[in-house]
């Protein structure tokens, strides 16, 4: 997965970084410099691309609604949240022109998403056997199980999210908002690295003062 990200991510950075007098659209850039032989499977990879990403987006927005709303199948929530994002897309990109606008909120997204992926990443890595059933629990919406924690929230988890989330806010650099740590870096946004790296330390040592104290 991680190798999957990583390619076409330099391959963007590379073709981008030749293109002679760059705007606004990479595709209408790559379009433009690339011989005609190979605006096919740009169109193809254009078409294709963003498939795999976007069936597993629809899918794990499925998977939050069903946890808020337990009463309904993953099914469901799946159709629901797909149809929400289809009528927001259209809204966006046809009606109100906001595609500038949906990036920047991306970025912004991320330096709060990526923060909670950390942790997530560092609980897999710390706990090599799951309960199945556990897991469970909010989608059954069962209290209790060795994930429940107090009272249904990890608040060592819940502490390092909200700092980090915080710190990537603050140094948030878009079109539509600047945060007031935005250059803290001289130029580099950190919001993303930045967010996922203070909320992975906060975890860890907030766990490790947890198990001190528990022994």
């Amino acid at each position: 997965m991680f190798v999957g990200v990583l390619l076409p991510s330099v391959f963007g950075a590379f073709t981008a970084m030749s293109f002679a007098n760059p705007t606004d659209s990479y595709l209408n850039d790559l379009v433009a410099a690339s011989p005609a032989w190979y605006v096919l499977p740009i169109v193809v990879i254009s078409v294709l691309g963003g498939l795999s990403q976007g069936v597993l987006c629809v899918y794990a927005s499925g998977l939050d609604l069903e946890g808020l709303t337990p009463r309904l199948k993953r099914t469901q929530t799946t159709v629901i949240t797909a149809a929400v994002a289809i009528a927001l897309l259209y809204l966006g990109v046809f009606v109100f022109d906001t595609v500038g606008s949906v990036t920047a909120m991306t970025v912004a997204l991320n330096a709060v998403i990526t923060p909670w992926v950390a942790i997530l990443a560092i609980g897999a890595v710390r706990t090599r056997v799951y309960d199945p059933t556990d897991l469970q629990a909010f989608a059954r919406g069962r209290q209790g199980g060795r994930y429940w924690f107090c009272r249904g929230w990890n608040l060592p988890a819940v502490a390092a999210w909200a700092v980090g989330a915080t710190f990537g806010v603050l140094a948030v650099n878009t079109t539509l908002y600047v945060g007031p740590l935005a250059d803290i870096a001289g130029g580099i946004d950190l919001s993303t690295i930045g967010s996922a790296v203070l909320a992975g330390v906060i975890y860890v040592a907030g766990r490790g003062r947890r198990l001190t104290l528990t022994r």
